[in-house]
């Protein structure tokens, strides 16, 4: 064995939380092979960046990122993964980095990154093979990045055909996890101590239908919750699809699962809609929404929605902001179209211009404000279920959290109540969220 010291790693995330997963089983991996995982790019010998493509923007935040890891500390080894180079392998983003590898396999980034570091004079020096790994070395990236939550993937890949997306060229089909492997990582995270674990994946709705025997979402869901005896789980980013109705009734009847419904709504257009390759119509997600909203008291509901998209006219824009009025929702995310080059949509014509893309972005935001605004004056005197997180925000130095229905909560606390638990009471409303005190100890 080298005498040397190990390799010092440091992993960015781009992206969606199943590149959150893919660089938690990276690190896992790392640290086994030896490598100490550092949170800062200035202070490793191997650099590895998860990319994401989903838009042309996120191609361009990736070059970014790999050029201010060279210019900041040059004599690190730079790695490009993830989807960016899946799907684009031959992209001018990848020239920028030192290697690169297609996705996210752990075994092919050791091998590159590692390797590449153990034959590099100075810096990198020799690293220990298959040294003893820290304490929590299965989570060990939540515990540099200082997580209070735990992201188990149940899912790979998509089989949508939407216009405007590169992820079924990135990631592949559609392959579910099995149950049983699911029910091991959260089990894991559970026992970890993680007071809350989020299912994480591409397409969601999805799961179970290629296993044999066919299995679905709900019943996965009802699996996870035998086995959370503490803590609570979340869903991470769902389609409209006909189990939104289903989750949403095991919800409603649930100790363990978060009042928490997030949808990619996209538009409320159906000509837009067809544009951009989405399955199903405004009436039939408007139906499932109410489903989840009349199944899940005080749930909070968030919807995606993308504005100049080609071909959306003024008259498409305002069919669309009508139609939300009447939608069930507590906060929007709003996103400016982002030609991804490789998708049909980056070839259609007919994109409204930037100013009037702005104009219309600023409308749907003030809306998602006022709905925000209004969920969070509805918790005042509430008690309300609680993840802090392990930091403290802003000039008065807050513990910050959120609660089981995705508001952001802020707290006036000893560091004792980092990565707890806690009931809490809503005592006001506070521009960023919610201003709360302790009820009765953890939950």
């Amino acid at each position: 064995m080298s005498t040397g010291r190990r390799v010092r790693v440091a992993i960015e995330t781009h992206g969606c939380r199943t590149n959150l997963v893919d660089s938690s089983t990276l690190a896992r991996a790392l640290v086994e092979a030896g490598a100490e995982l550092v949170e800062d790019s200035a202070d490793a010998d191997v650099y590895v960046l998860l990319s994401c493509t989903v838009t042309g923007g996120a191609d361009r935040d990736a070059g970014k990122a790999l050029r201010r890891v060279r210019r900041e500390n040059p004599r690190c080894v730079s790695v490009l993964a993830g989807c960016l180079p899946a799907a684009s392998p031959g992209s001018g983003t990848a020239a920028i980095a030192d290697l690169v590898v297609s996705g996210a396999r752990p075994d092919e980034i050791l091998r590159a990154a590692l390797g590449r570091a153990a034959g590099t004079e100075g810096r990198a020096g020799a690293w220990h093979a298959r040294v003893a790994p820290p304490a929590w070395s299965g989570f060990v990236l939540e515990r540099v990045r200082r997580l209070s939550r735990a992201h188990v993937k149940i899912g790979e890949g998509c089989d949508g055909g939407c216009t405007y997306c590169i992820v079924p060229r990135a990631r592949g089909p559609a392959v579910s996890r099995s149950r049983e492997d699911v029910l091991a990582d959260v089990s894991a995270a559970l026992a970890a101590g993680f007071p809350e674990v989020v299912l994480s994946g591409t397409h969601l709705a999805l799961w179970g239908r290629d296993l044999a025997p066919r299995d679905s979402l709900t019943g996965l869901m009802e699996a996870v919750e035998r086995v959370t005896e503490v803590g609570r789980l979340r869903l991470s980013s769902l389609e409209p699809d006909a189990v939104l109705g289903e989750v949403a009734a095991r919800m409603g009847r649930s100790r363990v699962w978060c009042r928490h419904v997030h949808v990619a709504l996209q538009h409320g257009s159906d000509r837009v809609l067809e544009r951009m390759g989405r399955k199903y119509r405004f009436e039939e997600a408007l139906a499932q929404l109410r489903q989840v909203d009349a199944a899940v008291p005080g749930v909070g509901i968030g919807l995606d929605f993308i504005v100049g998209f080609p071909g959306e006219t003024e008259s498409d824009f305002d069919e669309a902001l009508a139609r939300l009025e009447g939608v069930p929702f507590s906060y929007l995310h709003v996103f400016a179209f982002s030609p991804r080059p490789g998708t049909p949509a980056a070839a259609m014509d007919g994109r409204p211009g930037p100013d009037e893309v702005r104009r219309r972005s600023s409308v749907l935001r003030q809306l998602g404000q006022r709905r925000r605004a209004a969920f969070a004056r509805a918790q005042v005197g509430e008690t309300v279920d609680v993840v802090m997180e392990r930091r403290r925000v802003g000039a008065r130095s807050w513990l910050t959290g959120l609660t089981d229905h995705y508001l952001r909560v802020y707290l006036d606390g000893d560091d004792a109540w980092m990565g707890k638990r806690l009931t809490c009471r809503v005592r006001e409303v506070v521009p960023a969220g919610l201003l709360v005190s302790v009820e009765g100890g953890q939950a």
